[in-house]
């Protein structure tokens, strides 16, 4: 994963997160990281393996693609927010 997707996951985690009313903290400890570590992950500055980001979609209730998937021109973080049944959102 090259260094903008690594920034983009870690912006969809964090947006998920704060959606889900969790600190780094509390997220951490449920996928086995330390709140740096989840900082970490949300700046963009650690690699992540795909059986760990299994863990946080699985946590924050948002379904894997949502980290994954590609951003387009039309489509916004806020656009495309986590899949949880949140389509009424506006775009950013």
């Amino acid at each position: 994963m090259n260094d903008e997707k690594q920034h983009l996951v870690g912006r969809r985690i964090r947006a998920a997160r704060e959606e889900a009313g969790l600190s780094q903290q509390q997220l951490g400890s449920k996928i086995g990281y330390s709140a740096m570590g989840v900082s970490h992950l949300e700046n963009g500055d650690r690699k992540i393996k795909i059986e760990d980001l299994e863990r946080i979609a699985k946590e924050l209730k948002i379904e894997l693609s949502y980290l994954l998937e590609p951003i387009t021109k039309q489509t916004s973080v806020a656009s495309t927010f986590y899949r949880r049944g949140n389509d009424d959102l506006d775009d950013e």
